[in-house]
């Protein structure tokens, strides 16, 4: 009875994923081959190859946000550590 739910566990799962696979291959995948071709690419638009090749504006923010974090954790960090070496002095 318990090798039965597994294996029934087991084909339901692979089930799902070989139907994922099919979807992803039939609808994402369909004339990839086209957004690859330098000949094609070559015809395109600058708005085209710009809007193909361009981050989204909010990825773009974000870096610059958590770069601008990573800078005032960096300077804070060389701070404390001059504020710990003057204070072990004394």
């Amino acid at each position: 009875m318990i090798s039965a739910l597994i294996d029934d566990q087991f084909s339901k799962r692979t089930f799902i994923a070989n139907v994922t696979t099919q979807v992803v291959e039939r609808h994402i995948v369909t004339d990839l081959e086209k957004i690859f071709s330098p000949v094609i690419v070559h015809d395109w638009s600058d708005s085209e190859t710009e809007a193909v090749a361009m981050e989204p504006i909010s990825a773009k923010r974000q870096r610059e946000f958590l770069l601008d974090r990573v800078g005032k954790f960096e300077n804070g960090d060389k701070i404390l550590g001059d504020v710990i070496r003057i204070t072990t002095w004394d």
